[in-house]
Order: structure tokens, then C-alpha cells, then sequence
């Protein structure tokens, strides 16, 4: 194929999670000259203006942040009549991949990738969600990326091929360094002193990342020792709940929320340490991969895919789930560990060199995209 290949990448969400990180560094990091990548967005969507830097962007009807919706189906069979894809890869987004068949592109050219996973529900929806998945595989789906194994495990609970399977890790484009001075003047804004220990939380406020466990550990922290900063980085449903909660935990001094911000690697700069609290959704977190890239530690529970993203004790800590005590002891040893927590920063570094790093993974979709039109 002398012409470029064209992938049209459809994604459902409107907000800047997991997901739409992940296009954006696999666009940014895959060889142009071979691919010309192509989006259809729902409205609203907060990718659109960075993507459309990228490439074309096509905005579909239809409500956003749902994989299956009847009334997005018309718009994008259009997309894809009008841009004619060799492959059509769906971030989830059912939609996407039932207008593909429709449109006339061929299951083997379908894609999706499998970027969360959930604690299984009750039986008898369990019992639905498998038919509907062993459906949607058989009907509309040549290949399947799972962007963890924990991931990879979910699909086979839910009886999907494993044939149509491809562990590709969500790989992060390493961030920036700051200055020293740029350093010292963020902390200053944030009241942070040159002393205090910080460590950092990076996700959205709902339930399923389960920040309270992180500010009950902060709490015991706090009541040891005074030198502790808390940076709650993110927004979502929960916040004023949260802000409630730690008024009542008595730590308001040394908790800070930034809201919702486009430098997050600024703020991961003044972290000594990462945490991912997640008891819900998550598989390769691109805030635990971009924390590495600067050397920074992270300290995760052991849901999902987490456990995968650190080698325990060498590039960081895994904690039990909801366990705010061992959350505790965890940080406080490595806050009085400097010698061990140093090595650990190297070690972090470098293993996102090996494993983690948008490179990779583009090379490893490159691969992917290649065999799936070769294979045929």
C-alpha cells in the first residue's frame, strides 16, 4: 500500500480522561508517513481543539460519553461514507463500530480498545453484559486492544476471543522538567514550604478513585507530622463533598485542590510521591506513567491494572484497596526514607524508558495496524 493508511478513531467521551490522553499521544508519536489518522467526536468534546491539530475531526450527533446511542449511528455511517477508512478503531464507542459494518467496512477492519475495567456486577447482569459483549465481538469486531492485562482478563471473563486480543500498554510522552525557580515559585503560590513533603493525587473527583481513603491517610500523616502537603489535582462531581470532608478531618491547611488544569505536568514536578487511590476503572494510568517519566514514585492500591504499572519496593508501593492505614505507613516510611525513596526515583525514571514511554507504544500500534490490513 503506497498511499498513507487511514485510520478513522471514533471516541464517545467529552471530557480529557484516560482515553482521549492516550489519542492524543498515539497522534502525536505515530509515524505520519505511513498513517493519516482521522476523528469523529461527539459535541462538546474537550478533545476537539487538540486533535484538530492532528488531523481531520468530524463531530457526530448524539449524546456524548455513551458507547451505544441510536441516534449517533446515521451521522457516523456519514463519516465514514465521506473519509472511507481502511480501519475504523473505536475507543469503546459500540456506535462506532455497528456504523462501520453498516457503512460497509468489513469486521476485520473493526477495532475497538478496552480502556477500563470494573468489579463484575450481580449474576444476572453479569449474565447480560457477557451476551451483550459476545455479540458486539462476534458482529462488529475483527481486533480488540486491551491497554492492560487486567484488562485482557476482563474481556476473557466476558468470553471474548482471545485470538482477537492485543495487550498494548498505554504509553505517556515523557513531561516537561521545570526549572528550579519555577519550582520554588509554584510552591510559593501554593503555600507550600521548601520542607514540606508533597504528595499528589491525579484524577477526577468521583467515587470510583476514591480519594477519601487518600485524606484519611493524610489525616494520620498530618496528626504525625506537620510537614505534609496534599495536592488534590483534578475536578468532577464529588468535589464539594470532598472539601466537605476534609473540613471535617481537620486538615484544610494542608490540603489543596487545584481544580481541573492543562499543566499538570508543572504541579508533578513539586510531587515527592504519586498516588492512585482507583477502586474502579482503571488499567495503565497515564498519571502514574507521566509521574515516572519525571522520577516520580508512585504509590497505588492494588485494583486493575495498577499492580502492573509498579515493581513493588523498586520503582514504587502497592497498597490493599480502601486500606487508609497501609496507605499511611507507606508514605511515611518513604518520607523518612530519603535514601530509599532517591533509588526509587531512578528507578521510576527508568522504567518508564523500558516500558512506558508513547514511543513504544506508537511502534506497537504500527505493528498492529500493519498485520491487521496484512493479515487478509
Amino acid at each position: 500500500m503506497n498511499r498513507k493508511i487511514k485510520i478513522l478513531h471514533v471516541i464517545s467521551d467529552t471530557n480529557l480522561g484516560g482515553a482521549g490522553k492516550l489519542l492524543l499521544n498515539l497522534s502525536e508519536c505515530i509515524d505520519k508517513r505511513k498513517f493519516e489518522f482521522i476523528y469523529a467526536l461527539p459535541k462538546n468534546s474537550l478533545l476537539y481543539t487538540q486533535l484538530n491539530k492532528q488531523g481531520r475531526v468530524f463531530i457526530f450527533n448524539g449524546p456524548g460519553d455513551r458507547s451505544f446511542s441510536f441516534s449517533s449511528i446515521p451521522s457516523l455511517c456519514r463519516i465514514i461514507k465521506t473519509c472511507k477508512p481502511d480501519i475504523v478503531h473505536t475507543h469503546s464507542a459500540l456506535s462506532g463500530r455497528i456504523a462501520a459494518i453498516l457503512s460497509g467496512i468489513h469486521k476485520k477492519h473493526i477495532v475497538y480498545t478496552k480502556h477500563c475495567v470494573f468489579d463484575p456486577p450481580n449474576s444476572l447482569w453479569l449474565l447480560v453484559q457477557k451476551l451483550l459483549y459476545k455479540i458486539s465481538d462476534r458482529m462488529f469486531t475483527g481486533k480488540i486492544i486491551a491497554v492492560a492485562e487486567a484488562a485482557r482478563i476482563e474481556l476473557l471473563n466476558m468470553g471474548c476471543d482471545p485470538k482477537k486480543i492485543t495487550v498494548i500498554i498505554n504509553g505517556s510522552i515523557p513531561q516537561r522538567c521545570i526549572t528550579k525557580n519555577e519550582k520554588e515559585e509554584l510552591k510559593k503560590s501554593l503555600g507550600i514550604n521548601e520542607n514540606d513533603f508533597v504528595i499528589g493525587i491525579i484524577a477526577r473527583l468521583e467515587d470510583y478513585k476514591d480519594h477519601n481513603t487518600f485524606l484519611q491517610a493524610a489525616k494520620m500523616l498530618v496528626k504525625k507530622e506537620k510537614n505534609f502537603k496534599f495536592l488534590i489535582i483534578g475536578d468532577g462531581s464529588k468535589r464539594e463533598e470532598l472539601k466537605e470532608y476534609v473540613k471535617e478531618l481537620e486538615i484544610s491547611d494542608n490540603v489543596l485542590f487545584t481544580g481541573y488544569i492543562t499543566d499538570v505536568y508543572k504541579y508533578l514536578n513539586i510531587l515527592d510521591i504519586n498516588v492512585n487511590c482507583s477502586i474502579g476503572t482503571e488499567t495503565s494510568s497515564l498519571s502514574i506513567s507521566e509521574g515516572l517519566s519525571l522520577g516520580i514514585p508512585p504509590v497505588v492500591s492494588d485494583f486493575g491494572g495498577n499492580p502492573n504499572m509498579v515493581i513493588n519496593g523498586i520503582t514504587g508501593e502497592i497498597y490493599p484497596r480502601k486500606n487508609a492505614f497501609e496507605l499511611y505507613k507507606i508514605i511515611y516510611s518513604l518520607k523518612n526514607a530519603p535514601a530509599i525513596l532517591k533509588t526509587m526515583q531512578k528507578n521510576a525514571a527508568n522504567d518508564f524508558k523500558r516500558r512506558f514511554s508513547a514511543e513504544n507504544m506508537a511502534i506497537q500500534y504500527d505493528e498492529f495496524y500493519i498485520k491487521m490490513l496484512n493479515k487478509y
